[in-house]
């Protein structure tokens, strides 16, 4: 094993991080590699985490979600989702940093911009009412991204947040807002548009993609808000191992929720003015 491998804490083999090999290559399809016998489960706390690797364990399997986007008039989009092996050290500490869905904003007008969401990417906040008089309407927040870190702070896997969905003056005005993207996206989530009498959504963080705010809402005669575009996965180059496992959600619908560790609502995007579902992250050892 080199000396760069063993000082970044990540066990050689193949070169650099080994992903297990996908059986078939569909959509619900999994990594296959070694087997384990136990698990640990990380939820949304809004601080980082930690794993420590045991001594008995040369690789880790990671199964990450990011966060759904907040709702607005327009739904949030659903984070995405990375499924891989990692090889380790044993002993070494990782990071984990689960991620928080994005904030929603009920009708308008008059409604302040929401926050996005926490994660290693944070999401973006929503477009302000700043220069809409009394007749704008703030953005909801897009959703963070979740990760796991190495002790040097590189990022081993991330799943991008969603964006979150687009605002209008109130309900009767005119016009039809958009909703928020789906991960994976952009490496960090887009901003929502700027509209009439209303402020630009905010982007993503770039660390490993957050979902972009949702634009703010305009005046009755203005065109809608635009939803924030959705932050990317991280999921490093295939190996002699095979593949790695990526995949995103579909409009509010949570990505890979087949999967017997998704749990209900975790990644999903926010229904019409409610808050993105929070991400997760489950390591086998």
């Amino acid at each position: 094993m080199s000396p760069l491998l063993s000082r970044l804490g990540v066990a050689g083999g193949g070169g650099g991080f080994g992903f297990g090999r996908r059986r078939g290559g569909g959509a619900n399809s999994e990594p296959s590699g070694p087997s384990f016998t136990s698990s640990q489960v990380f939820s949304y706390t809004g601080s980082p985490q930690s794993f420590t690797v045991p001594s008995n364990s040369s690789y880790v399997r990671v199964k990450s979600w990011g966060a759904g986007g907040g709702g607005a008039l327009g739904t949030g989009g659903a984070g995405g989702m990375v499924d891989a092996y990692i090889p380790v050290i044993p002993g070494a500490s990782l990071t984990v940093y689960v991620a928080g869905g994005g904030g929603n904003i009920g009708p308008g007008p008059n409604v302040p911009a929401a926050s996005g969401g926490y994660g290693y990417g944070t999401g973006g906040s929503g477009g302000t009412l700043d220069g809409a008089g009394t007749n704008g309407s703030g953005g909801a927040g897009g959703g963070g991204s979740s990760a796991v870190i190495n002790p040097q702070g590189t990022n081993v896997i991330s799943a991008g947040g969603g964006g979150s969905g687009g605002q209008r003056w109130d309900s009767t005005g005119s016009g039809s807002p958009t909703n928020g993207g789906n991960s994976p996206g952009n490496s960090a989530g887009g901003a929502g548009q700027q509209v009439i009498a209303g402020g630009t959504g905010g982007s993503g963080s770039n660390q490993a993609g957050g979902g972009g705010g949702g634009g703010s809402g305009s005046t009755p005669a203005g065109p809608p808000g635009s939803g924030g575009n959705a932050g990317a996965n991280t999921v490093p180059a295939p190996t002699p191992f095979g593949t790695n496992s990526g995949y995103n959600g579909s409009n509010t619908t949570a990505a890979n929720n087949s999967d017997p560790d998704w749990s209900s609502g975790i990644g999903a995007g926010g229904e019409q003015y409610a808050t993105g579902g929070n991400g997760k992250i489950v390591i086998y050892f």
